[in-house]
């Protein structure tokens, strides 16, 4: 009957209503992307025993994070130093952000990477370095780092004495010497 087809309408009517006032009262998603990356692509440092700061930042596009913990894992990819005997490194090394209170971004932590010296005359050496394992949001950006040693230990040198002989003898003396 034509009353209850207006029933039914009205009825429609009203879940569509309902359906759209909620949709429209929703909180939003949130806005906010939390990205960690490498400030830098590239950076050097003499190998003279000193260590050099990487420096990870995490970042969003409202400025602000919570009070709270915020991760990500910096790791070793790759490159041609070795561990141990060029630099010291424990892998993964976790980067925490963390604060009481709101956190200001864009925040910046430094890794401390120790190098070690040694005396002998090499090509530079690198180390890439790369984030995993975010906490929250994800590794965006510039998301490798790639770390130069440069060499600062000279050619190795030889030196040659004059000769010397002794008169009437067939002994003839020769002094090598090699520095590093």
């Amino acid at each position: 009957s034509l009353a209850n087809r207006r029933m039914i309408l009205l009825a429609v009517l009203s879940l569509v209503a309902s359906l759209l006032a909620v949709g429209f009262n929703a909180p939003a998603a949130s806005a906010t992307a939390e990205v960690f990356d490498f400030a830098l692509g590239t950076s050097s440092v003499s190998e003279n025993g000193t260590s050099v700061d990487v420096d990870v930042v995490l970042d969003n596009t409202e400025g602000t994070l919570p009070a709270g913990s915020y991760t990500v894992q910096m790791t070793r990819t790759g490159g041609s130093a070795t561990p141990g005997t060029d630099f010291t490194w424990s892998d993964p090394t976790t980067v925490t952000f963390s604060s009481a209170s709101a956190i200001s971004l864009p925040a910046t932590q430094s890794v401390t990477i120790p190098i070690d010296n040694d005396s002998i005359d090499e090509t530079n050496e690198t180390i890439d370095f790369g984030l995993v394992n975010p906490s929250v949001g994800s590794v965006s950006g510039q998301t490798t780092h790639t770390l130069t040693i440069t060499d600062d230990d000279g050619a190795p040198t030889l030196t040659v004495t004059s000769p010397t002989a002794r008169s009437g003898t067939r002994i003839l003396t020769r002094t090598l010497g090699l520095s590093y």
